[in-house]
């Protein structure tokens, strides 16, 4: 038969499941790939090795894990936050520890412990990171300076609340208004666990009234007006002429403010007035000037509900605690009250497992108590949960409880669009509002889907969300559908699901530039790509091991791209080490000596030429070695740490190697008189690599025979370097008639290699 040329002109559809083999009638099969190991694929199509990981340090305990966040102040101002066993350290962006001005590392303590932090939360606020975590409160993490960073409780005040206690029979009494007192309750309520809680008690108050009278200046005494409540003031006599103010305090009576002036000549009309006050505070009236006659005036407030905090500071008994009352807003009395409600958050109810900003509240969801509860701050004021009562008021807090079958614990937040993006292992409910602002009573809640999302960070890209379902077996998109006006998504690992099924992914990060790329490190070590454009229908997978095993990922923005860094567990002279360690960017100059295609690497780059490197990471390993881009033999580094190389250079790198290793999938063309080519054995004749800024690589069907398209020579190890190469390159090597028609590339030395296309000159069998 005559020769045909079939051309694979990209490599969009990434690495497909053995399960899905088969499936030429998918768009994505003609891009697709039987195997793809330490490949990833460009956002054109085109794929290459992945660049290396360069080590930047220790982290500081190797015998426990560790989580890298990012801080992103701006493109300019970035950090990476290596949080261990009760500790937080910061890196900055060019790869150096964040000192003080001592030159000793930064390092908070924190209460988290290592079987915690890949559950922590966190929601970010120029120079301040607000953290959440179930089984601690809330705490605030501040960029107080560039060298200066400090970890401190959220401290919020006035709520959130459980809902009002509704036994009338179960009661609190006050020992005292003000201070520290005691609370005695006629039930057991108090536990262990409530100590340190705001609790909000509520009394009712009959009003009263003041009043003053003379012909000189005075002032009455003061008066408390509740929150929502109602004052009234009138004066009396008919020939006096004045001014007299209603002045009002919220700080107890150390400041005051004037209300309202009333200024009065002889006969005319006397005022009575009454208006309504948004917040607790006191009133009082006063004469400030008077020329002639004598002025009576009369202020009065009506009924109301006194709203007081107090912290528990101490547990007697079921029945008694001690508390202190705050100063801002008081208890009124030691009456007996049934109006109590308990903390929300506390030891006993559970802390938030989840942490957002939506519409400029900060909100909070999932403790153990209210695993569906979504607590939301008055809007711009981030620590304050007060609610109004008995009227209800735009700029009040807001609480929601989301409908769901299950009571799974609300684990994640993400505000996208107009709506609130709660996740949970149950499903995913989105909350919105109606009208033109989030309020109390605008609030809304949907389920938007019942495939439950795993406790884990959750990305935000684009218009999306991306999430890895709770059983660990996918990975899953969502976002909002205008045609049908609802959220919906897809599982975007499908043709892929090898990668996901057995080891389900732990820590995730998105790196936008250059490549919209998902980083995911699965269980067992291994690190995951997803090229992602949705808007392209891109969704390409490939996998990624070192020598070693990937623990945690993040990135952050360093030099005009989005640049990856991981923790990775490795054994180094039979010690178990962990490194914190960043993705060498993959540069497009065609000098071989300026590349990093090597693992845990030391590089040096200088103006003298130097004969041996101390990489003391590496200590006991058998390493690559790059000298001024030659790729010198494998050398083993001495337990000192210090590798004496075979010649001197002025550009060396030392690392762990890896090989990167493709598969086709079996051919198939279109429009053949045949039928398909499936199950058809296939001749190679030849191979065409078409390349960009290459240099290595071996090609052939079978790992066992392959054929290196740039033979390495002897002048490779003397200093005549091989730039690397853009074209066409054609292999006639060890093929032979097989079944399917699949091509295989490796690149087993530290150099780069991209591939735009694989063309391959081919018969087909009758057999």
């Amino acid at each position: 038969m005559a020769t045909t040329y079939y051309m694979q002109p990209s490599f969009a559809g990434g690495k497909f499941d053995p399960k899905v083999w088969g499936r030429i009638d998918n768009e994505r099969y003609a891009s697709g790939l039987r195997e793809c190991k330490n490949f990833f694929i460009h956002k054109f199509g085109s794929v290459s090795n992945r660049t290396g990981f360069l080590y930047l340090g220790d982290a500081k305990e190797a015998s426990k894990k560790c989580r890298l966040l990012p801080f992103v102040y701006s493109d300019s101002q970035a950090y990476v936050m290596e949080f261990g066993h009760n500790y937080v350290r910061f890196w900055n962006s060019d790869g150096t520890r964040v000192l003080d001005g001592n030159g000793d590392i930064v390092e908070i303590v924190t209460p988290y412990e290592s079987s915690m932090l890949f559950k922590l939360r966190f929601v970010q606020s120029a120079d301040k990171i607000f953290i959440a975590c179930q089984n601690v409160a809330p705490y605030v993490l501040s960029r107080d300076s560039l060298t200066s960073w400090s970890l401190t409780a959220y401290a919020y005040k006035r709520g959130p609340f459980l809902s009002q206690n509704l036994d009338e029979a179960s009661t609190i009494t006050p020992s005292a208004a003000t201070g520290n007192i005691t609370l005695t309750a006629s039930k057991d309520i108090f536990k262990n666990g409530h100590v340190n809680s705001v609790w909000r008690i509520d009394q009712h108050m009959s009003g009263g009234s003041v009043s003053g009278s003379g012909g000189s200046a005075f002032t009455t005494s003061t008066l408390t007006c509740g929150t929502n409540c109602t004052w009234r003031f009138v004066t009396h006599g008919s020939d006096w002429v004045g001014t007299v103010v209603v002045e009002r305090s919220y700080d107890n009576g150390n400041t005051w403010m004037q209300l309202r002036s009333f200024t009065h000549k002889n006969s005319e009309a006397n005022f009575n007035v009454y208006a309504e006050e948004g917040e607790q505070c006191i009133l009082r009236a006063r004469l400030t000037t008077i020329s002639s006659g004598t002025c009576t005036v009369d202020l009065s407030v009506d009924p109301y509900v006194n709203v007081g905090y107090v912290t528990i500071t101490g547990i007697t008994d079921s029945k008694h605690a001690s508390a202190t009352v705050s100063t801002e807003k008081p208890l009124a009395n030691t009456t007996a009250t049934d109006m109590w409600f308990e903390a929300a958050w506390s030891g006993e109810q559970g802390y938030p497992s989840a942490v957002c900003f939506y519409e400029d509240r900060l909100c909070f969801a999932g403790t153990t108590g209210s695993p569906r509860g979504v607590w939301m701050s008055k809007p711009a004021d981030y620590y304050n949960f007060e609610t109004s009562s008995p009227k209800v008021e735009d700029d009040d807090s807001i609480q929601i409880i989301l409908t769901s079958r299950k009571m799974s614990i609300i684990h994640t937040l993400i505000a996208m669009r107009q709506s609130l993006i709660a996740f949970s292992e149950d499903g995913v409910n989105t909350i919105s509002f109606s009208g033109n602002s989030l309020t109390p009573t605008s609030i809304t809640q949907r389920a938007e889907s019942y495939y439950g999302a795993k406790n884990m960070d959750i990305l935000a890209v684009g218009a999306q969300c991306i999430y890895v379902q709770e059983t660990g077996g996918a990975v899953r998109n969502i976002g909002y559908d205008y045609v049908h006006d609802s959220y919906s998504g897809d599982e975007i690992s499908l043709f892929s699901a090898c990668l996901i099924n057995e080891h389900p992914p732990v820590d995730m990060t998105y790196q936008l530039e250059p490549d919209s790329i998902l980083w995911l490190v699965r269980e067992d070590g291994v690190l995951l790509s997803c090229t992602y454009m949705p808007e392209q229908k891109m969704v390409a997978w490939a996998e990624h091991d070192t020598q070693g095993e990937f623990e945690s990922v993040c990135c952050i923005p360093y030099s005009n791209e989005t640049r990856i860094w991981a923790v990775v567990k490795r054994e180094i002279n039979g010690q178990t080490v962990r490194y914190v360690e960043r993705m060498s960017k993959r540069l497009p100059t065609t000098d071989p000596a300026d590349q990093l295609y090597m693992d845990a690497a030391s590089v040096y780059d200088g103006n003298s030429d130097v004969n041996t490197i101390s990489c003391p990471q590496l200590a006991g390993c058998t390493v690559g070695v790059l000298i001024d881009g030659n790729v010198m033999p494998m050398a083993e580094v001495p337990l000192d740490g210090t590798l004496t190389l075979e010649r001197a250079g002025k550009k060396i790198a030392v690392g762990l190697t890896y090989t990167a290793k493709l598969e086709t999938m079996n051919i198939e063309m279109q429009g053949l008189v045949r039928g398909v080519l499936q199950g058809h054995n296939i001749k190679i004749g030849a191979v065409i690599l078409r390349l960009l800024n290459s240099r290595g690589g071996k090609v052939g069907q079978v790992e066992e025979y392959l054929d290196e398209w740039q033979r390495r020579s002897k002048s490779d190890y003397l200093g005549n370097k091989l730039a690397l190469y853009t074209g066409d390159t054609f292999i006639y090597g060890n093929f032979s008639c097989s079944e399917g028609g699949r091509v295989m590339v490796v690149q087993d030395i530290p150099m780069p290699i991209t591939i735009l296309g694989i063309i391959m000159g081919l018969t087909v069998s009758d057999d």
